[in-house]
């Protein structure tokens, strides 16, 4: 059973193209609980030891996966956390405070994907102590982030992963139900209409295209698919450059924030935003159906690409390749 478990997270492409494996990062965004509170359940869960700690961080260190980081997102908070002249009654007053309304985060370390299923257990933890996802408020504009490296940052496989994800952009809105709280923040903007077709149009692309196409378009992190992290892994002053933000953290994985977090609901578990993920994945590593949907979706019809037609979203289960 367990080997199951796993293999339902397995990734198409598994290796990178130094033979390692492809890991995952992810990060869930909740409510409900206090960082105290979160740190311990995730010791308990996972097995492991706590480590350094402020009003606004805490680390959890677990054997066999590696440094969890438990945050109140919280700027400000995180900002006189540091600073050593700020009294740490005032600090630790604003951190029980900010539970209420500010989403406390587990930012958890690269893994490689047959490794989640561990984390479905330490969402049922979460869930017992009252954590509140996405659904439990009209304010809970909670997301799961997942981080996800590439298996190689080449510019031929960063054009077919974005051209999968453009061909699979509305549908994945529509299957992940994305919660009306979180539609109506900036927060995971999809890509422009003008941005789409570019990036289907490109033939063989270099990386220097794909950067400038990318940042024409798309000078904010608050995309559904947000490739700044990738970028500034690549070149990171000419990113810096262009956008100027701390919060960007090169590394060589696309941040993908388009699903809710859903961890008070008993149905919802980490295996249905990745098994959306995953379709992605699929579309991507089959190149000669991706050209075809590619030549499909930029198929004129009543004056524009098919892609950008309303239809669009439900003609993609036609071809939409199935997890085996």
């Amino acid at each position: 059973m367990e080997n199951s478990e796993q293999e339902k997270f397995a990734l198409p492409t598994a290796t990178k193209s130094d033979s390692e494996p492809r890991r995952v990062g992810i990060e869930f965004e909740f409510g409900g609980l206090d960082l105290e509170s979160v740190a311990q359940i995730v010791t308990d869960t996972l097995g492991g030891k706590l480590g350094e700690k402020n009003a606004a961080e805490q680390s959890v260190e677990i054997d066999g996966l590696g440094k969890f980081n438990i945050e109140v997102d919280w700027d400000l908070l995180k900002r006189l956390s540091d600073n050593k002249d700020v009294p740490q009654f005032l600090t630790q007053a604003l951190s029980d405070s900010a539970t209420v309304i500010v989403p406390i985060e587990i930012v958890c370390p690269p893994i490689i994907p047959q490794q989640l299923n561990r984390l479905d257990g330490l969402v049922e933890k979460l869930r017992e102590a009252g954590a509140q996802g996405t659904e439990q408020s009209w304010m809970n504009a909670f997301g799961l982030h997942i981080n996800v490296e590439l298996p190689d940052c080449e510019a031929e496989t960063l054009d077919r992963y974005l051209k999968a994800y453009v061909l699979l952009q509305d549908w994945l809105v529509k299957q992940s139900a994305v919660d009306l709280s979180r539609r109506v923040t900036p927060y995971i903007d999809l890509f422009p209409e003008e941005y789409l077709v570019q990036v289907l149009r490109r033939s063989k692309p270099e990386l220097t295209d794909i950067f400038e196409d990318y940042l024409q378009h798309n000078l904010t992190r608050n995309r559904a698919l947000d490739l700044l992290p990738l970028l500034a892994h690549l070149d990171e002053d000419r990113v810096r450059a262009s956008i100027d933000d701390n919060r960007i953290k090169p590394r060589p994985a696309f941040h993908y924030r388009l699903p809710d977090c859903r961890l008070d609901n008993p149905d919802w578990s980490l295996a249905e935003p990745w098994e959306l993920w995953c379709a992605v994945e699929r579309l991507a590593d089959n190149k000669e159906l991706l050209d075809q949907v590619v030549e499909r979706a930029l198929q004129d019809e009543a004056g524009r690409p098919a892609l950008l037609n309303k239809n669009w979203c439900e003609r993609v289960s036609e071809w939409l390749p199935q997890s085996e």
